[in-house]
């Protein structure tokens, strides 16, 4: 089973403490294909289960999901980014301040 990256899953955390629950979180693998993880409840808690690759067409149609590249990640609620994520810092932005 593939797991979420640390570093992911430490944003996956803050945005669910937050009040945000995603739908799905897409990692860009190579240009136009992502690694997809979607929520599924055991016993009790929600957890993320690898669903497998996608078309960037296939995981980034999901209204409410985290959407990572290999610097960044970003929380998307209805096509707008709420929150912004630096991986290699674990910094998080509100998008008025989101890098770059």
């Amino acid at each position: 089973m593939v797991e979420l990256p640390d570093d992911v899953k430490f944003f996956v955390e803050e945005v669910e403490k937050r009040g945000f629950k995603p739908k799905k979180v897409a990692i860009e693998d190579v240009v136009g294909l992502y690694l997809v993880w979607e929520p599924e409840e055991k016993e009790g808690k929600r957890v993320w289960k690898y669903v497998g690759p996608q078309t960037s067409h296939e995981a980034l149609k999901e209204p409410t999901m985290i959407a990572c590249g290999k610097d960044t990640c970003a929380l998307f609620v209805d096509d707008e980014i709420r929150l912004a994520y630096e991986r290699d810092v674990r910094r998080i932005h509100e998008p008025e301040e989101a890098p770059g």
